[in-house]
C-alpha cells in the first residue's frame, strides 16, 4: 500500500476519533451515536490489521542490518518500559504490580517505537 494511502487512512482515524470521544465522554445515548462508536472500533481494528500487514511486508524488504537494529531497539524499549513501570509502581505504591498489564503496555510501546515508522516510509 502506498504511503499516501496510509496517511489518508490515518487522517480518517484522527477525524473520526474526535466525535467518537465526544460521544463517549458526554455519554450520548442515541442509536446513531452507538453505531458511530461501534463503527469507529471496527475501523480501528481494520486499520490495525492493515498497518500490521503493511509493516511486515515492508520489513521483509529491509536489509538484515536494519532489521537487527530494529530488533535491538525493540528489546531496549521493552526492557526500559518494564523497568520504568516497575519503579513507578514501587515509588508511588499505588497498587500491586500487575505483570500482564505491564507486559502488554511495554510490548505495545516497544512495537510502536521500533516498527511503526516503516508503515509511513516510501
Amino acid at each position: 500500500m502506498k504511503p499516501k494511502t496510509m496517511k489518508i487512512l490515518f487522517t480518517i482515524l484522527l477525524i473520526w476519533f474526535i466525535p467518537a470521544m465526544i460521544i463517549v465522554y458526554k455519554d450520548i445515548d442515541h442509536p446513531l451515536a452507538t453505531k458511530a462508536v461501534i463503527g469507529f472500533v471496527i475501523y480501528i481494528l481494520i486499520y490495525g490489521l492493515i498497518t500490521t500487514i503493511v509493516a511486515i511486508n515492508k520489513i521483509r524488504k529491509k536489509s538484515k542490518r536494519n532489521i537487527n537494529r530494529r530488533i535491538k531497539t525493540f528489546a531496549t524499549t521493552l526492557g526500559a518500559s518494564i523497568a520504568i513501570i516497575l519503579v513507578a509502581t514501587l515509588i508511588l505504591k499505588t497498587h500491586e504490580f500487575d505483570l500482564l498489564k505491564t507486559l502488554s503496555i511495554s510490548f505495545g510501546t516497544a512495537i510502536g517505537v521500533a516498527f511503526l515508522d516503516v508503515v509511513f516510509e516510501r
